[in-house]
C-alpha cells in the first residue's frame, strides 16, 4: 500500500533537518527572527544596500510611471481653467484612462528588464537571509554575490514573474480605458478582476518559489505545484505576513512625519526587513509541513530463496552465540572447599599482608577465568566471532548446495 504523500514530499532539502540549528532554540518564531536581527543589524543594513542597488531600475521606473500620469493629468483639458480662453471639449469620456494607459505600457515594457536586476537582488539577497537563519558565519558582500551564483534561477524566475506582472497591469489598463468608454462590457469588467486575481495569486507564488529555490532541490513542474498550493492554502496568513513585512513601507503612507521615518527606515533595513520575515516565515511553514513527510528511499531488490535460507541460518547461529553467552554471562561457579578466597587485612599490617592480598584476588580471578574457558570448550562456536561464524555459514551452505 503506498504510503500517503505530505504537501512537501516533493522537496529535495539540500541539508538534513537535524542539521538546521535554529530548530534547536528554546525561542519562539518572533523571538528568533528578532534575535537574528538584532545580532546581525549591521549585515542587514549592508544587504538592503545591496537590494536597493538591484532594485534601482525598478524605482526608477515607479518613479517615471507616476510622473508620467501626474503629467498627463495635469495638462489635460478637464484639469485647465475654461474660463481664461481655453475652448471646452465636448467629449472627454476615457481621457484619463486612456493617460494611464499609456504611461502603464511603457512601465510594462521596461518591466522585465528591471526583474533581471531584480533577480539579481532576490538570488543573492535570500541566500544571505537563510545562511543567518541557519545561524552561519555569514559575509554580507560575498556571500551575496556567491547566492547569485549558485541561485540563479530565483533570476529567471523573476522575469517569468515580472512579465506576467507586465501583463496583468497592462491588461487592467486596458480593461478601465474600455470600461471609461460608455461603460464598456461584461467582457472587461471580467478580465480587469481575473489580472488582479492573478496579480495576488503569481506574487505569492513568486515570493514562495523563491525561498524554495533558495533552500530546496526542486524540479520546475513540482516548484510550480507546491508553491500554487502553499499560496492558495495559506492566504489569510500570508496576507498577515505581507502586512508585517511590510511595515516600513505603510509607515511611508501615513503622511507628514511619518513619511520620513518610513523613507529612513526604507534606506536602512527596509528590503532586508522584509526578505527576513518573509524567509524565517517560509521555514516555519516547511518545518510544519516536512515534519510529517515522509522519506523516499530507494527501493531494494527482493532477495532470493537462496538468501533467505541464508539469513534464516545465520539468525538461528545468532541466537545460539547469544544464549550460551548469557549463560557464561550469568554463570556463578559455586563455593567449595580448598577454592582460592580473598584474605582480609588485619587491623595494624605490613607490605607482606599487602602482597597476599593481592596474591589471593589473582588466584581467584584466574579460577574464575578457567571456569569460563572451560565453558567456552564445551560450546566452540562461541568462541568465534560473527563475521567469522557468518562466513564458515555461508561455506557450509554453499558445499551442501
Amino acid at each position: 500500500m503506498a504510503k500517503k504523500k505530505s504537501l512537501f514530499s516533493e522537496l529535495v532539502q539540500k541539508r538534513a533537518l537535524d542539521d538546521r540549528r535554529f530548530t534547536t532554540l528554546n525561542a519562539s518564531r518572533w523571538s528568533f527572527g528578532y534575535q537574528v536581527f538584532r545580532a546581525h543589524i549591521g549585515k542587514i543594513i549592508i544587504l538592503n544596500f545591496l537590494m536597493l542597488l538591484s532594485s534601482a531600475l525598478l524605482i526608477y521606473l515607479l518613479i517615471e510611471l507616476y510622473a508620467r500620469i501626474q503629467l498627463g493629468l495635469g495638462s489635460a483639458p478637464f484639469s485647465a481653467n475654461l474660463g481664461f480662453g481655453y475652448m471646452p471639449y465636448t467629449k472627454l469620456e476615457g481621457l484619463e484612462s486612456s493617460t494611464v494607459l499609456s504611461a502603464s505600457l511603457i512601465f510594462c515594457y521596461w518591466l522585465p528588464v528591471a526583474g533581471i536586476l531584480l533577480g539579481f537582488g532576490f538570488s543573492g539577497g535570500m541566500y544571505v537571509m537563510r545562511n543567518l537563519l541557519y545561524l552561519e558565519e555569514v559575509k554580507a558582500v560575498k556571500d551575496f554575490f556567491l547566492g547569485i551564483k549558485k541561485n540563479w534561477q530565483v533570476v529567471i524566475l523573476t522575469v517569468l514573474y515580472t512579465v506576467i506582472l507586465g501583463v496583468c497591469i497592462g491588461g487592467i489598463s486596458y480593461s478601465n480605458y474600455y470600461i471609461s468608454l460608455n461603460g464598456g462590457s461584461s467582457i472587461h469588467t471580467f478580465a480587469k478582476v481575473v489580472c488582479i486575481i492573478a496579480i495576488v495569486l503569481f506574487t505569492l507564488m513568486f515570493l514562495n518559489g523563491s525561498v524554495m529555490m533558495t533552500t530546496y532541490k526542486v524540479k520546475f513542474f513540482g516548484l510550480i505545484k507546491n508553491s500554487f498550493l502553499v499560496s492558495v492554502i495559506l492566504i489569510p496568513l500570508h496576507a498577515f505576513m505581507l502586512f508585517i513585512a511590510l511595515i516600513p513601507v505603510l509607515i511611508c503612507f501615513l503622511g507628514q512625519i511619518f513619511m520620513t521615518v518610513g523613507l529612513v527606515f526604507m534606506l536602512a533595513f527596509g528590503l532586508s526587513f522584509f526578505l527576513l520575515v518573509w524567509t524565517n516565515y517560509s521555514h516555519w511553514i516547511y518545518e510544519k509541513f516536512l515534519s510529517g513527510a515522509e522519506v523516499n528511499e530507494p527501493k531494494k531488490a527482493p532477495k532470493t530463496q537462496e538468501q533467505k535460507e541464508q539469513d534464516k541460518a545465520n539468525k538461528e547461529q545468532l541466537k545460539a552465540q547469544e544464549k550460551v553467552a548469557s549463560k557464561i554471562q550469568l554463570a556463578v561457579k559455586p563455593l567449595e572447599e580448598g577454592d582460592p578466597d580473598v584474605r582480609s587485612l588485619p587491623s595494624i599490617f605490613t607490605i607482606e599482608d599487602i602482597e597476599a592480598v593481592e596474591n589471593s584476588k589473582k588466584a581467584m580471578q584466574a579460577d574464575s577465568d578457567s571456569y569460563a574457558e572451560n565453558l567456552k570448550k564445551e560450546n566452540p562456536n562461541l568462541a568465534k566471532t560473527q563475521p567469522e561464524q557468518k562466513a564458515e555459514n555461508n561455506k557450509k551452505y554453499s558445499k551442501k548446495k
